[in-house]
């Protein structure tokens, strides 16, 4: 569980990342953060926590625009449950109850 200016979420990911986010503004204020693991997952959660959109879904939006590869990911709110396969659905991503 990770508490950010977002709110609370859990993520979680499958994949790899294989561009890391396009020089410029969004990069710079990425380089300014303080990673923890070399993990793509943290990765999303910065560009989570410093994108500009006013709600989560806008946020995790602008973050999966900026980061290439093949992934499925995972994220829970305390109110929602978001499921995300990368552009070209390479990872496999299955929902059940």
């Amino acid at each position: 569980m990770i508490d950010c200016n977002k709110g609370k979420v859990a993520l979680g990911h499958n994949g790899t990342s294989t561009k890391r986010p396009p020089s410029g503004a969004a990069s710079s204020s990425i380089a300014a953060s303080i990673f923890q693991t070399n993990s793509d997952t943290e990765v999303i959660v910065h560009l989570i926590a410093r994108s500009q959109a006013r709600n989560l879904s806008g946020a995790l939006g602008d973050a999966l625009n900026q980061v290439e590869g093949a992934y499925s990911l995972v994220m829970l709110t305390q109110d929602e449950l978001y499921a995300v396969r990368d552009p070209r659905g390479f990872r496999p991503l299955v929902l059940g109850s």
